[in-house]
């Protein structure tokens, strides 16, 4: 208990968070942070239970400090059951993708027909790198103290990273229709050429150039996309 202020501040600094930050969200001032911190003055329950929440942990961490060995082994084995869960998915895609995309390249050789070609390599090879970049990143939190930044700047730029998703996914599911679906051809050259050319070349870039969304997918690990809420809470997936 006597260390409350010194565990306040390890954990402030470990979510990435300035006093001022902190006490933005606790709704006080950076004095009062500082003074918690310093162990001047002691925060009450109700501030304890905030400061919990906004730290992301519980009230015996905030009190005691962090867990102890057996604890953290725990932790660990959780971290490494999602490395295995990520790698496991990436390479599976990446698996799939190098089985059908010969296929398709032999298809469209045959009927010079390359659409199904353009959606293997536009669904598939994506999304490979993607899960990769997060295992990737996973990975390194398993043996390393990295962790996921926190703060507004991470809110604002997950959603920013989650609205570049959606709006390649659309891109992929628009070109498939006007591809598929004759009677929307006429938007290839109609009043909405621009955006179909725009959407377009969208996914062939994604298509080349792998390494892009192999650093998208480690970007959204690195800002928090998705955490854990059992066990400590703030030991990010």
């Amino acid at each position: 208990m006597r260390d409350v202020g010194k565990n306040i501040r390890d954990l402030r600094q470990g979510r990435g968070l300035t006093q001022d930050e902190l006490a933005e969200r606790l709704f006080v001032s950076r004095q009062t942070v500082s003074n918690y911190e310093l162990g001047r003055t002691r925060p009450d329950i109700d501030m304890l239970e905030k400061l919990a929440q906004v730290l992301e942990t519980d009230l015996n961490t905030l009190l005691y400090g962090p867990p102890d060995r057996e604890e953290k082994r725990r932790v660990l084995k959780k971290k490494l059951l999602r490395l295995l869960i990520a790698a496991g998915i990436g390479l599976s895609l990446l698996a799939l993708y190098l089985y059908l995309y010969p296929l398709a390249m032999a298809y469209s050789g045959r009927t010079y027909d390359n659409r199904p070609k353009y959606l293997v390599a536009a669904f598939l090879r994506p999304a490979t790198w993607l899960g990769l970049g997060w295992a990737l990143m996973q990975g390194l939190s398993c043996f390393t103290a990295l962790t996921p930044f926190s703060g507004k700047a991470a809110k604002w730029v997950r959603a920013g990273l989650v609205t570049l998703l959606i709006f390649y996914l659309f891109s992929v599911v628009f070109i498939t229709a006007v591809l598929y679906i004759p009677g929307l051809n006429p938007i290839a050259s109609g009043p909405f050429k621009g955006l179909y050319g725009m959407l377009f070349y969208m996914g062939m870039y994604t298509i080349r150039a792998p390494a892009a969304v192999l650093i998208l997918g480690a970007a959204l690990w690195m800002v928090g996309f998705a955490k854990e809420t059992k066990g400590i809470k703030g030991s990010l997936v």
